[in-house]
């Protein structure tokens, strides 16, 4: 990827937008015209700066300016100006993590993502660090004297102890399923450390392209408590089409890594990490501003998604993984 520094990206990206949105600042800035101008400058602005594929961000922001110009633009209300602008983005990137919202909006789809207490959301800004999102909802249980089920049924975050009460409950198993079916994402560190739970030695698990480093920046497991008990346990992961950002990446390390068996379908396609940026207006843009690829073979899985090993209907993919658990005793 070519490397260009950030002063130059926002400089581009502001000569840009002006060329482009030139004949509408003349509306009155003070009606919803004017406000929905101001977010599309900062949407392009920031796309132009962080987001990690150079060839879509000219594209994005190609698209976003035609759009700033188009008829009906200025009749648009707020629902309409997102609905459309989301179908503008969508079209031109295909990237499911690319979106913008109210911020309310974000707040009410995080809390219903935690457990016992309500998520933050992610913010990012120039210079600063990455807020904590929440807590994950997991569980675990014994399907049989041999097979354990592990079951995520939110994002996964980084929660050690969660992770030790789950990975306790089925410490007796020969063989553990890791259910991520409908699992919607995750956090970098929650995916890295829950990872590392199957691994007894140091791994390179991925590595992740963004404009805010010089070199692709590498993601290792690290020791834990359960890494050297649980890296002998046979691994089966369920997936399908909803299993999505965050979850696609632990299925990604563990198929590319050849730790586990993947039995369901094709994950969703969303490996363009990201996160919140504040366009104004009360108004949240989650924005990709990284993406992941296997360190050996340099592919990502956006747009394309994760395959399993065992393609099979999502809603038959517990019943297959036992079955293979079976044929293989």
């Amino acid at each position: 990827m070519m490397k260009i520094k950030l002063s130059h990206l926002l400089k581009s990206a502001v000569i840009t937008t002006g060329l482009f949105l030139a004949n509408s600042f003349a509306l009155n800035a003070q009606d919803d015209t004017g406000k929905n101008l101001e977010i599309v400058e900062n949407v392009i602005e920031n796309i132009q700066a962080q987001y990690p594929i150079e060839d879509t961000a000219n594209e994005l922001n190609s698209a976003l300016s035609k759009f700033a110009n188009s008829p009906g633009f200025a009749d648009l209300d707020e629902a309409s100006f997102l609905e459309e602008m989301n179908a503008v983005m969508k079209e031109a990137s295909n990237d499911l993590h690319l979106r913008i919202a109210t911020a309310e909006a974000v707040e009410q789809r995080m809390s219903r993502a935690g457990g016992r207490r309500t998520p933050t959301m992610r913010r990012v800004a120039r210079g600063q660090a990455y807020q904590p999102l929440g807590t994950s909802k997991v569980r675990a249980e014994m399907l049989n004297e041999r097979t354990g089920l592990i079951d995520f049924d939110s994002a996964i975050y980084r929660n050690p102890d969660l992770f030790a009460d789950a990975l306790d409950a089925v410490a007796s198993a020969d063989n553990i399923v890791l259910d991520l079916r409908g699992v919607p994402g995750g956090s970098v560190p929650g995916v890295a450390y829950f990872l590392s739970q199957f691994y007894a030695e140091p791994t390179h698990l991925s590595s992740r392209y963004s404009r805010r480093f010089d070199r692709p920046q590498e993601l290792w497991t690290v020791e834990t408590p359960h890494s050297k008990v649980f890296a002998d346990k046979n691994l089966y992961v369920l997936t399908n089409k909803r299993s999505a950002s965050g979850a696609e990446a632990v299925a990604f390390a563990l198929r590319n890594s050849g730790r586990a068996t993947l039995v369901g379908e094709k994950t969703a396609g969303a490996g363009n990490a990201g996160a919140f940026v504040d366009v104004g207006e009360g108004l949240m843009l989650f924005l990709p501003i990284s993406q992941t690829i296997d360190p050996k073979t340099g592919k990502a899985w956006e747009a394309t998604g994760v395959m399993p090993h065992v393609e099979v209907p999502a809603d038959e993919a517990l019943d297959a993984a036992l079955e293979l658990i079976s044929r293989s005793t």
